[in-house]
């Protein structure tokens, strides 16, 4: 999910994308990701992104995964996150919008879903980040969800 994530973040400011859905329904979603936020300011793209506003000064940008890639999971169809970047390129979060996976509705809980998501607040595409086990000191470390009973079941 990772390399995936940051694929985005790449299309994003460099590639071609889908018309953008808008933003304004997922305020509450953009400002706990940028809780000094006030509001949206312009849109660009393609692909799509929004100005995230305090005042008149630049936070960052937030984007819908779903319009810049749609990539079918394993119900066949795409999870739409929300991913907001500080204008520095820091990651600032990653939201969970909308899925149709039988797999996190049925045994990964809300929790589990925002504690996999927060790992990603603070990281940059340049970061030496580990996939699994410990963070190091100038490492940090990604963690999977995973569920040997749910895989059973599937």
């Amino acid at each position: 999910m990772l390399r995936l994530l940051f694929g985005l973040l790449w299309l994003f400011f460099a590639g071609e994308g889908i018309p953008a859905a808008p933003l304004d329904p997922h305020w509450s979603r953009i400002q706990a990701l940028f809780p000094e936020a006030d509001h949206l300011g312009m849109s660009y793209g393609p692909p799509s992104s929004t100005q995230v506003l305090a005042g008149g000064r630049l936070l960052g940008h937030v984007f819908q995964t779903k319009d810049i890639v749609r990539i079918p999971a394993y119900s066949g169809l795409p999870i739409n996150l929300l991913v907001g970047v500080e204008a520095n390129g820091r990651l600032r979060g990653v939201a969970i919008l909308e899925h149709e996976e039988p797999i996190l509705k049925v045994g990964v809980s809300e929790q589990d879903l925002q504690r996999f998501t927060a790992q990603y607040r603070g990281l940059m595409a340049g970061d030496d980040i580990r996939i699994g086990g410990r963070a190091e000191p100038g490492r940090p470390a990604i963690d999977g969800i995973s569920s040997a009973t749910i895989t059973a079941m599937v």
